[in-house]
């Protein structure tokens, strides 16, 4: 990650375009990156959202060169995402999603990533999930809106903590999925709910996208509740 941008990005493309001899060499160079001051660091500095992109995390390089090389790298990063540290988890589950499609086969592997101890993998696991597009996660992704946990409780900052992000994630996730999260729909209604904004909108956006009846009057009631008219003031009530 020292080198120029170009040559960072030249690199991993030249990784991705030597395909199945790169992946055990890639694999290899993300095990023991992920030391405990790293983690550390990425749980304190990064991948903190609020909407405004603040922070972002910035994945390992050999994330995107495996998820260049494509197919031939999945069962390598399914074996990562089961037993590598926290680091090489989230790159695997991160590397999977860049597939898009081509990582359907795992989809099973990144829904159980959502029992992770990890809130960082969970989060990422979402992310891949609504990036690959299988409806096979819609419901496990729905049931991240209710779910708590201990760990999931911590401030990270201006009183956002993992459980707020991880709905958001959730939410988008879905939005992405679009039709395909229609198994959903009733956990979407209720995120209409949600004490996070982010979470309300994005449940708004991907029952329109889900398109039923039930979905469509669910959103539209809550936004004819939550209508703002901006010439209604103080001073002019009506």
């Amino acid at each position: 990650n020292q080198l120029p941008d170009p040559v960072r990005v030249a690199a991993i493309y030249a990784l991705g375009s030597i395909g199945t001899a790169a992946v055990s060499p890639l694999i290899n160079s993300l095990h023991g990156h992920g030391n405990a001051d790293s983690v550390r660091s990425v749980r304190r500095d990064h991948y903190i959202h609020h909407g405004l992109g603040e922070n972002a995390l910035q994945l390992d390089d050999a994330s995107y060169a495996l998820s260049a090389i494509g197919k031939e790298a999945i069962p390598s990063l399914l074996d990562l995402l089961e037993s590598g540290d926290e680091w090489a988890r989230m790159n695997a589950a991160f590397a999977l999603g860049e597939m898009d499609q081509q990582a359907l086969a795992a989809v099973p592997a990144l829904i159980q990533a959502l029992e992770d101890p990890s809130h960082l993998i969970v989060r990422t696991a979402a992310d891949a999930l609504g990036t690959i597009g299988s409806p096979q996660a819609a419901k496990p992704l729905g049931a991240l809106f209710q779910e708590t946990r201990p760990e999931w409780e911590e401030e990270i900052a201006r009183t956002w903590s993992p459980r707020d992000q991880i709905r958001v994630n959730a939410a988008t996730a879905l939005a992405r999925l679009g039709p395909l999260a229609a198994a959903a729909e009733p956990e979407l209604i209720e995120a209409l709910d949600d004490q996070c904004g982010q979470v309300a909108t994005y449940a708004v956006e991907t029952l329109r996208r889900i398109g039923s009846p039930s979905a469509l009057d669910a959103a539209f009631n809550h936004l004819n509740v939550e209508r703002w008219d901006p010439s209604i003031t103080s001073n002019n009530g009506f």
